[in-house]
């Protein structure tokens, strides 16, 4: 008694621990399956040895007994196959569990083949094959139990659910009409086909209910993906519109709400673009507000932003369908006119200065009295950077020939303006534009990061003056900062040119060497390390002069994006001047350099960016 016991217990408690890692609505549907097994072994045992059981003398209690063994032993085979299969046990795969597994279907085997034999009473313990299968089947369940806890593979958790559950219950629902089907062609017993009857039909409910369940458990996870989807979509389109929203005030200036500086250096090359390609001529138009300053001084800065909120909201009404105004500096508003030749852009220019001067706003500082204001204009088809020097030059003369006018770029007065020398303007407000505009160009033309960092050293190198230009930039797979770029000398070229160096060499410096958002290195403040960092050194140049370049000295520019955070590092060196910049220059460098940055980031984010083409520091000279 106490085996029987102990024999039925150990595969009952496999039944139950294997239900028990089920949870929620997915117990249910195992339960359901489970079932659905239990009724189909049953019915296909009680089949097989219905006759063995009614030809039998042994008391019916005793019977019921010798059933029990294998038909409890055959359900935890089935029940721990299915979990195998497509329930709680389909994470664990190993050797140990498929030893384990054979060893309870041998167990199984042996107490189908032993009731017959006990049935009738000729089973002798250790007379036959029965004997051997049970030992076999126990020691089979240990070593797998030694294998599986040896093995080091941790179970393969899933969220998804198997979809092999319906499997296996199906597999004996068809195994049951198939004995159904011979033990009505055998006239078997009528006991018999009764049980596979009742079984056949446990086992079809039992199917229709877990269909029924795992198709509202659908319906559900179908209404929560789709519930899951309009939130996604809702959230995409609140995005979308706070990416424009963003854009806008990116390109705008908060006090006067036009476009600000930065919107101004992507709209240029666009239109000088838009203008060579229909051979169209486009105008520039610089207005100032003449002596803001004393404006500021006898009102207060509150009435002179006001003051500017009235003034640019004036010039966006009097501008046509297609122009564009932009505060360009503190009191200077930039308007871009397209499709205008000099006639049309001084006729706006006008419409401008009038309608700001029959505004009668009080201005206590001028002898009218009223606020009124320069204006240069400059039209063509040349390059913008060339308009917008041209405007400048103009709005000087109109406030040199007494404010409240508009000049017009060509005369031969302002030709020989002092505020041009040979070609090149020596404003750093131009100065500053034209980089701009020549980085979003390079930028516009071709796609990824290599145009955009050739753009920048060629105008440093040629039109801010330095002879050695290197850019360093961050590798995304090291988080090193390579050299791909050097600019100047064949001696820094050898000695730079594809050397890194790890981000812990440039922190300390850009932390302690700041100056106007860069990094000031004179000669002396830094020891160099040579096995760490590949450097290179100018020939020395002897002056007396304390602010003479000495052949130590080094200022970086750092490439700072506020999302992609430190994308690399310019070393300038040699200015042509011989002289250490002084805080207005590094302060121009400073802003060329954060507008590539920006250009840099949106090339690296956009598909293909980091991927960028070779750069060629070859072309440069020396």
């Amino acid at each position: 008694m106490v085996a029987d016991i102990g024999y039925c217990t150990f595969a009952l408690l496999i039944i139950v621990g294997t239900l028990r890692k089920r949870a929620g609505e997915m117990r249910v549907v195992t339960i359901l399956e489970t079932v659905s097994l239990i009724a189909a072994v049953m019915a296909l045992i009680a089949g097989l040895l219905w006759m063995d059981v009614a030809d039998s003398t042994l008391p019916v209690a005793r019977r019921l007994v010798v059933l029990a063994y294998p038909v409890v032993h055959a359900s935890a085979v089935v029940v721990t196959l299915q979990a195998a299969v497509g329930g709680s046990l389909r994470p664990i795969r190993g050797l140990g569990a498929r030893v384990v597994l054979a060893g309870m279907a041998t167990e199984a085997v042996a107490f189908i083949l032993w009731s017959p034999q006990l049935l009738d009473e000729t089973y002798i313990s250790g007379a036959t094959a029965v004997d051997y299968l049970w030992v076999a089947g126990l020691l089979a369940m240990a070593a797998g139990g030694v294998l599986a806890a040896r093995s080091s593979a941790s179970p393969q958790r899933s969220d998804r659910e198997a979809r092999g559950g319906g499997v296996l219950p199906g597999l004996t629902f068809g195994l049951l009409v198939a004995a159904l089907v011979w033990a009505q062609a055998t006239a078997a017993a009528a006991e018999a086909v009764a049980a596979l009857t009742v079984g056949l039909l446990s086992c079809g409910v039992m199917l229709v209910l877990r269909s029924s369940l795992l198709e509202r458990r659908l319906s559900i996870l179908l209404t929560r993906e789709r519930r899951a989807r309009r939130e996604l979509s809702s959230s995409e389109s609140r995005l979308a519109r706070l990416n424009d929203r963003l854009q806008r005030e990116v390109r705008c200036d908060p006090l006067t709400g036009l476009h600000n500086r930065r919107a101004l250096a992507e709209d240029l090359p666009a239109l000088e673009a838009h203008a060579i390609r229909h051979g169209e001529s486009f105008a520039i138009a610089l207005c100032d507000i003449d002596h803001f300053k004393a404006f500021n001084d006898s009102l207060g800065h509150l009435a002179g932003d006001d003051l500017l909120r009235e003034v640019a909201a004036r010039i966006r009404g009097v501008l046509r369908i297609g122009d564009a105004a932009y505060r360009y500096g503190g009191e200077e508003f930039l308007l871009l006119l397209r499709s205008s030749d000099e006639r049309d852009a001084q006729a706006t220019a006008e419409r401008v200065r009038i309608m700001l001067e029959e505004a009668r706003i009080p201005h206590p500082g001028l002898p009218s009295g009223v606020v009124t204001v320069s204006v240069g204009v400059a039209a063509g088809a040349a390059e913008a950077a060339l308009l917008v020097a041209q405007a400048d030059a103009a709005l000087y003369e109109a406030k040199r020939a007494g404010r409240n006018r508009v000049a017009i770029a060509g005369s031969e007065r302002q030709a020989t303006a002092p505020r041009c020398h040979g070609g090149r303007v020596d404003d750093p407000v131009i100065r500053h534009v034209e980089g701009m505009l020549s980085v979003a160009r390079a930028g516009a033309r071709e796609r990824g990061a290599a145009p955009v960092v050739d753009a920048l050293a060629r105008f440093i190198q040629s039109e801010l003056r330095f002879q050695t230009v290197v850019v360093n930039l961050r590798d995304d797979v090291t988080g090193d900062y390579r050299v791909v770029l050097v600019a100047g000398a064949a001696e820094a070229r050898a000695a730079l040119e594809g050397t890194s160096s790890p981000p812990s060499s440039w922190e300390p410096l850009l932390a302690a060497h700041e100056r106007n958002g860069a990094c000031w290195l004179p000669a002396g403040s830094v020891d160099w390390d040579d096995d760490e960092n590949a450097s290179w050194t100018p020939a020395p140049n002897p002056s007396l002069d304390p602010d003479a370049w000495k052949a130590d000295d080094m200022l970086l520019l750092p490439m700072r994006d506020p999302v992609e955070g430190l994308l690399g590092i310019v070393s300038v060196d040699e200015p042509l001047t011989g002289r250490r910049p002084d805080d207005a220059q590094i302060a121009l460098l400073m802003a060329v350099v954060d507008h590539a940055s920006v250009l840099l980031a949106q090339a690296m984010r956009a598909p293909g960016g980091r991927e960028s083409a070779a750069f060629e520091p070859a072309a440069y000279a020396a």
